[in-house]
């Protein structure tokens, strides 16, 4: 019968991996449903819907997915919304609220997808990118878990280099964007390996390796603490508590206090503009995740912000 076939497809959902994207999650379930074609995975998941898109960071639709996953996933919409996307890592930025939170978590309405195209801007910034793996993640993730996966911190905008290893992050064959309309694999070991030597062949020595390799600790120990840390408002009293009352020009000395250049590397073209035009404005307030980053990286990084952690 259909709703028994159902039920034995569901409870082939997968555990979830610490660190795994939603879209990585997704991915691993087709693979273990048997559906030969991939609109068979969104429906069993989500109904019938017109639209085949998974998203890589953000929710999408994943209300729809509550009293559809079987028990022992132990998975819940809110749940899979906490550990595999970067929504609650994106709330350190004052432009969303809860409110906006509810309009992109089944994106039927054009104000909806407003708010969506918005988030990823402030989460990825304006120029998306491949997914990116870490060849030695892929290795580590073998050995531990017999398969490796998407990474949602790889995906993140700030982060070249893998947090873990220090490893600079590849980008794979896959198409750019944060909605997907297909699930791509991994790349496997052998593979990972020959992208990355294929990589290190064309690649310059990076003159800022050891700053974005920092930058990458931050806004990994950011997107894990997110709860503990508290919203934009928190961080700006947290940056009063050290630098007395904000003003424009101790923002611009703290976040080019790592050089002008690495700025200018992470906000690449007149994005360095805009961003010290929003600063002038909107001092941190209603800012990109990654700038409040940047602040905490510059005020000292994760001993700084673990030091209010409580």
């Amino acid at each position: 019968m259909p709703g028994d076939q159902d039920a034995a497809w569901l409870r082939a959902f997968p555990v979830l991996i610490p660190g795994e994207s939603y879209y990585s999650l997704l991915a691993r379930y087709h693979r273990l449903s048997g559906n030969l074609a991939e609109q068979y995975t969104f429906r069993e998941l989500f109904g019938n819907r017109p639209a085949l898109n998974a998203a890589v960071t953000l929710p999408y639709r994943v209300r729809l997915i509550d009293g559809k996953l079987p028990p022992e996933s132990r998975l819940s919409s809110d749940l899979v919304v906490r550990r595999c996307t970067a929504y609650h890592y994106l709330r350190l930025s004052g432009l969303f609220t809860d409110a906006a939170f509810e309009q992109i978590l089944q994106a039927r309405t054009k104000r909806g997808r407003n708010q969506w195209a918005r988030m990823i801007q402030a989460l990825q910034g304006p120029h998306p990118r491949h997914l990116r793996f870490c060849p030695d993640c892929i290795r580590s993730d073998t050995r531990e878990y017999g398969e490796s996966y998407w990474h949602l911190i790889h995906q993140i905008e700030g982060v070249e280099y893998c947090p873990v290893h220090g490893t600079r992050l590849i980008d794979s064959h896959w198409p750019d964007g944060e909605k997907l309309a297909h699930f791509y694999n991994v790349p496997d070991r052998e593979t990972a390996d020959r992208l990355a030597a294929e990589s290190r062949a064309v690649s310059a020595p990076d003159p800022f390796e050891k700053p974005y390799q920092e930058l990458a600790g931050v806004i990994d120990w950011l997107l894990r603490n997110t709860d503990a840390v508290g919203t934009e408002s928190r961080l700006i009293e947290l940056y009063e508590s050290d630098l007395g009352i904000l003003n424009i020009e101790k923002l611009l000395r703290q976040l080019t206090s790592a050089g002008v250049k690495f700025l200018e590397s992470v906000f690449p073209g007149k994005e360095v503009l805009e961003l010290t035009d929003s600063l002038y404005w909107n001092g941190m307030h209603h800012q990109r995740p990654v700038v409040h980053a940047l602040m905490i990286m510059s005020l000292g990084g994760i001993p700084w912000i673990s030091h209010y952690k409580s």
